[in-house]
């Protein structure tokens, strides 16, 4: 399940983000499994080789030292984030549209703000289950690429995606031999 695949490979030193988060249960979910218990794995290089290896670690911020925030959800619903604030009072959401040029560049613009590292390490994508191919993958295009080169210098692809799309997988399912 969608929201189990993005707390399960979500690790302590991760910045989370949830591109349309609807009413929060996700995004405070990961939230709670990185903050809140104990042995949630933390990668890190270990051994001559570099090599990244987990180990464990207890925390219970929901922000990092300098205060930025473990995870962020976003959805273009202003009353999904109301809901989501009024619900998760401990977890940063907004109100921001992924599907856009304008919107990606205030993502961008907000993640350097916002979100530890200053950009997600681990992105899931929950923009409607059923939403049209293309825009799925114009989603994934703009978290992948630098669509906006100029202003997104910094911005890094993630080291996960998990993407919650019908369509994505029935399109791969018929191309890939599972």
């Amino acid at each position: 399940d969608y929201r189990r695949a993005a707390a399960v490979h979500t690790c302590v030193d991760d910045s989370f983000l949830e591109i349309g988060c609807d009413f929060g249960i996700c995004t405070d979910r990961v939230r709670r499994v990185v903050t809140d218990v104990p042995g949630v794995p933390r990668w890190g290089k270990c051994g001559e080789d570099g090599a990244e290896v987990a180990t464990t670690t207890t925390t219970t911020a929901a922000a990092d030292d300098d205060g930025k925030a473990v995870v962020l959800g976003i959805d273009k619903s202003v009353e999904s984030i109301d809901i989501a604030n009024g619900r998760y009072p401990e977890t940063l959401f907004s109100v921001e549209d992924a599907l856009t040029k304008s919107g990606i560049r205030q993502l961008v613009n907000l993640c350097a703000e916002k979100l530890r590292h200053g950009r997600p390490t681990v992105v899931a994508v929950d923009i409607n289950g059923n939403r049209e191919l293309p825009a799925v993958l114009d989603c994934l295009r703009n978290l992948m690429t630098d669509p906006l080169s100029e202003s997104l210098s910094s911005w890094e692809c993630p080291r996960l995606i998990v993407v919650k799309s019908r369509t994505l997988y029935k399109e791969l399912k018929m191309k890939t031999p599972f």
